[in-house]
């Protein structure tokens, strides 16, 4: 190649020139140069090596600044979730505190106008004492993993109606038993609509059904989202859905969650119980 034909393609910019000599050192690129004793164009070329590392750092600071912003944001999403299951959370919880207020309502008309009619005293001016409604259902259970939780919360429900002069009559359900509720404690372990749906089988027919899902979660993920939420049955048998959670080795857990499905389940038979 002719000496003023190399001198003219080296005209090019510093980002052009990269492209020629990215495969040679600098020295390679001296003793080449040297040669033709070009002083300009040495300088030339480290020119451009200099702007190919400047552009190399500016690169490397703009992946880490961009790796900074997706941890941010991958920070910022678990906050958002987090936030939206509280606030899920405090839905349920406000839809069952108006529950309550129009339950306690409807029993402050009733005591004013037939409160009298609850308590009864003998001819002999015996103390009154009140009258105890009943309430009946049966229960199953799609597991017998729970621990004894299911049981315990059952117990915690009878309890709680006791103290409101409400008895509670339980029986184990059978088959062909379609009189009365039927409280079905169905065991979440996997896939929660498998699980649901399968417990769901063996009630086909049942019209009143109280499903309990029984959440197997470690202590620390006890806050779950409500069954109804994600699972929004068509079945019109269904005529309730509480979420409990509990562990193998700790049982059924004292808190938030397992007190909203204990307060549901004792206002839901409530409304059933009669004299």
């Amino acid at each position: 190649m002719a000496l003023s034909q190399w001198l003219s393609s080296s005209r090019k910019t510093p980002q052009e020139s990269t492209s020629v000599y990215d495969e040679m050192t600098v020295d390679q690129l001296r003793k080449k140069l040297s040669k033709h004793d070009t002083k300009e164009q040495i300088c030339r070329i480290e020119d451009a090596f200099k702007a190919q590392e400047t552009l190399i750092k500016k690169l490397t600071d703009e992946n880490r600044r961009l790796h900074d912003e997706s941890k941010y944001l991958k920070a910022q999403e678990a906050v958002t979730k987090r936030l939206k299951d509280e606030n899920e959370r405090l839905q349920n919880e406000n839809k069952y505190l108006k529950k309550q207020v129009g339950a306690c309502t409807c029993c402050k008309r009733y005591n004013e106008n037939y409160g009298h009619l609850s308590w009864r005293s003998d001819s002999y001016g015996a103390p009154k004492v009140p009258r105890t409604k009943k309430v009946h259902c049966y229960y199953t259970s799609s597991s017998d993993f729970m621990a004894g939780s299911d049981h315990k919360l059952l117990s915690q429900v009878k309890l709680q109606l006791q103290s409101h002069n409400i008895e509670m009559i339980e029986e184990e359900w059978s088959p062909g038993r379609i009189d009365r509720p039927v409280i079905l404690f169905c065991l979440n372990a996997s896939r929660l609509g498998t699980d649901v749906t399968q417990a769901l089988t063996r009630l086909a027919g049942v019209p009143m059904v109280v499903l309990v899902v029984m959440h197997h979660v470690p202590n620390h993920a006890r806050r779950v989202t409500a069954t109804e939420s994600i699972l929004p049955h068509q079945d019109t048998n269904i005529s309730l859905t509480v979420d409990a959670v509990f562990w193998e080795k700790d049982g059924l857990y004292s808190c938030a969650e397992n007190d909203n499905a204990l307060q549901q389940l004792v206002v839901y038979f409530s409304s059933l119980a009669a004299f």
